[in-house]
């Protein structure tokens, strides 16, 4: 109980090494548009590797990767599935430096993406500028939530429904 209270505000050198590990997550994740139709999950999965290591980050680091015209959810095991055009390409994935994490998603579209999937991103930016605003020194995490739901409310046009938000690296040793 003492250790999760003193982690529960980073040092500016734990903030410093989150981005770090942030930034490779980002490349990693910019690796994705270099994919072309006839790729596969397997390719994504090892050119993000490649650019974990190469820009020092460290392994083992978490992807889960997914493609298709309709994605609900990514893989731990990326498939020989070959990509094709109008494809998303999405996942979670981690940059490690340190034994600090960075965690994002970020999908892409293999070409140019169709229009519900424009509309959606829409969506999506909507709510989570809503949500970002929300977050003050000493707002409670049931507040945020509660501007998540209003915001996928508002935003979603009644098409849309809550799922569980993506919140975690709080620092080093949330995995354990």
């Amino acid at each position: 109980a003492l250790m999760s209270r003193v982690r529960q505000v980073e040092s500016a050198e734990e903030i410093e090494l989150l981005r770090r590990a942030t930034a490779i997550a980002e490349a990693m994740v910019g690796t994705l548009a270099d994919l072309k139709p006839g790729d596969t999950e397997r390719t994504a999965f090892a050119n993000m590797t490649h650019k974990l290591i190469v820009e020092g980050g460290d392994l083992p680091a978490m992807m889960i990767i997914g493609s298709g015209p309709h994605l609900a959810h990514g893989m731990f095991v990326p498939t020989l599935r070959p990509l094709a055009t109008h494809d998303i390409i999405t996942g979670e994935v981690e940059g490690r430096y340190a034994g600090y994490s960075g965690q994002i998603i970020r999908p892409v579209s293999l070409g140019a993406a169709r229009g519900d999937v424009r509309e959606l991103t829409g969506v999506t930016v909507a709510v989570f500028d809503d949500v970002l605003a929300s977050m003050k020194h000493g707002t409670t995490l049931g507040s945020v939530l509660s501007a998540y739901d209003a915001a996928v409310a508002r935003h979603g046009g009644g098409a849309c429904k809550t799922a569980y938000p993506l919140m975690h690296a709080r620092g080093l040793g949330d995995e354990y």
